[in-house]
């Protein structure tokens, strides 16, 4: 006699997309939050005004360097940074979405 039967194909198939699920919602936080660190801190490193997008118009620059564009640019970042947090707090409790 069999003392571990073999799981049933739905219950293999529910742990699969499970774990699937798992599996994305890491890499969909990962991703935001490393596009969120990013936009968050760029637009005021030194090296933000010397780029090719910098020179590309005369008027350009003016709205490149300007604080409120950088401003709007890292406000950006926090908002892929709460996606971030927010994906990473619904995958640790557990809602089922």
């Amino acid at each position: 006699m069999d003392r571990h039967p073999e799981p049933a194909p739905a219950t293999v198939k529910a742990r699969a997309q499970r774990w699937y699920r798992i599996f994305t919602k890491l890499l969909l936080a990962l991703f935001c939050a490393e596009v969120g660190a990013f936009l968050v801190i760029l637009p005021w490193h030194y090296s933000w005004d010397q780029n090719f997008l910098s020179g590309t118009a005369a008027g350009w620059y003016s709205v490149w360097i300007n604080p409120y564009f950088r401003g709007a640019v890292s406000g950006l970042g926090f908002v892929n940074l709460y996606i971030s947090f927010s994906e990473l707090m619904e995958l640790f409790r557990g809602s089922k979405s």
